[in-house]
């Protein structure tokens, strides 16, 4: 199964093999070099492998996933980085 990356900041796309991504999870926009996180493109790729397992137990049904991460992750979702983010301030002031 493959998975495409379209690139935030120029639109160019590129796309890979999940087992690829799993193996060396690098993703390099090819138009303006921008890369992903190799940590953040390997969670993609066992998530994507942990849905393709799933969805293929599905029986008589064939299932086809178009997700924008712009705009359709819940809600949730889009809270969790800024939490992150305070929690790092709070440490960071307490170790002084």
């Amino acid at each position: 199964m493959d998975l495409e990356f379209s690139c935030k900041n120029c639109g160019g796309s590129v796309e890979s093999e999940i087992a690829d991504l799993a193996d060396e999870p690098n993703i390099v926009c090819p138009d303006c070099g921008e890369e992903a996180d190799p940590t953040q493109v390997a969670d993609v790729a066992g998530a994507a492998e942990e849905l393709l397992a799933t969805a293929s137990r599905l029986r008589g049904f064939h299932v086809r996933l178009d997700l924008d991460s712009a705009e359709d992750r819940p809600q949730v979702y889009d809270t969790i980085d800024e939490a992150d983010d305070e929690e790092e301030e709070d440490l960071d002031e307490d170790e002084f």
